[in-house]
């Protein structure tokens, strides 16, 4: 803790100073973010994390002289797409940078043939999680929800597929390394928070550019599975730190993610509630857990569920987009939806929601 105190002191001064070489500052942030949560401690890990992502929004983002000069490809490098990939897995809507313009891709992840540990088995997951977070960030807005009114155009049609296959692969690969190891019956947390990634990035990569939200219904048994799954995960959390206090970033903060997925996307009324239950019980105290998430999931199902005057449901009140930001000082939090009207045409909806 001295150590930390000492780097953590030194970098600010260099930050303060303009001396600090800004990929330095972005990777102290995280380093110093995972110190803080080791500690349990809520403000001193979100500090790091709001400093981390304004110094890499900053960083990356196109200039006002890149933009009062009509260049709008601003390109980033494969280095600077791994700092974007990991602030993109510590949100949880998961697409805080898609202002970024046009991002250089990832190296295309290769098909793995063997996982020897999970460990493997989770650095090839996460290179392909990254090169998908990639491919949306650069195709999303241009080509946002088209099909099958239109088709995608060749190259990124091209580039999903690839992930697709790459995707499954590893499914299969993994699969085969529990059957032979018996790591889903021995130790299921680890295995099932890959399992709950998988599934979570299957479906948001097979149903992100069709132009219909209704596409996610199909996907109801593996939403269900990923709340399953996620309950498991959460309870064996709280089993081995019950005598813990819970600050929100505990290790099972990484089911909130996918537990929001389910709720926003998985429409069936049920589950999406089930999936809001198991979500509050994420961390026990601070402004970032699962409670205060599940409030930002309970409006937008409240909204998305609100009836005509006939008494059916309007598609069109699904929601494609939702940005949500907290304000410790008020304990309050934004919010900000993007949806289709009727005709077709995007429209915003906000709130303010109070996480008292």
């Amino acid at each position: 803790m001295g150590k930390y105190t000492i780097a953590s002191r030194e970098l600010g001064q260099r930050i303060q100073s303009g001396t600090a070489d800004w990929k330095l500052a972005v990777l102290g942030s995280l380093v110093f973010l995972a110190i803080e949560v080791l500690q349990g401690h809520e403000s001193g890990a979100l500090m790091h994390l709001g400093n981390g992502r304004a110094i890499l929004k900053g960083q990356t983002s196109p200039s006002t002289k890149d933009i009062s000069a009509g260049n709008s490809n601003h390109r980033l490098g494969a280095e600077t797409e791994d700092f974007v990939a990991a602030f993109t897995r510590l949100s949880v809507e998961e697409y805080p940078f898609f202002d970024l313009g046009t991002v250089v891709p990832p190296a295309m992840p290769d098909q793995p043939i063997y996982f020897a540990d999970l460990k493997d088995a989770r650095l090839s997951l996460n290179s392909i999680l990254t090169a998908i977070y990639s491919s949306i960030r650069r195709h999303g807005r241009n080509y946002l929800q088209v099909l099958p009114l239109s088709p995608l155009p060749h190259t990124v049609e091209a580039e999903i597929a690839r992930l697709r296959e790459t995707l499954k692969h590893w499914l299969q690969v993994f699969e085969n390394l529990l059957f032979h190891q018996d790591y889903d019956i021995e130790n299921p947390i680890p295995a099932s928070v890959l399992k709950v990634q998988y599934l979570v990035i299957w479906i948001k990569v097979s149903a992100y550019f069709l132009f219909d939200e209704t596409a996610y219904d199909q996907y109801r048994p593996l939403f269900e599975e990923i709340v399953e799954r996620s309950e498991k995960v959460i309870e064996a959390g709280m089993r081995s730190s019950s005598k813990l206090k819970g600050p929100c970033f505990t290790l099972d903060i990484a089911m909130a993610q996918p537990l929001y997925f389910v709720a926003r996307k998985c429409r069936e009324p049920t589950l999406r509630r089930r999936a809001i239950g198991v979500m509050k019980k994420v961390g026990q105290e601070g402004i970032y857990t699962g409670r205060t998430i599940a409030k930002i999931a309970e409006w937008i199902v409240a909204t998305e569920e609100k009836v005509d005057s006939a008494g059916t449901k309007v598609s069109e009140r699904r929601f494609h987009d939702v940005a949500f930001d907290f304000h410790s000082d008020t304990r309050t939090a934004s919010v900000l939806a993007t949806g289709r009207t009727v005709d077709g045409m995007w429209e915003q909806k906000s709130t303010v929601l109070d996480l008292v």
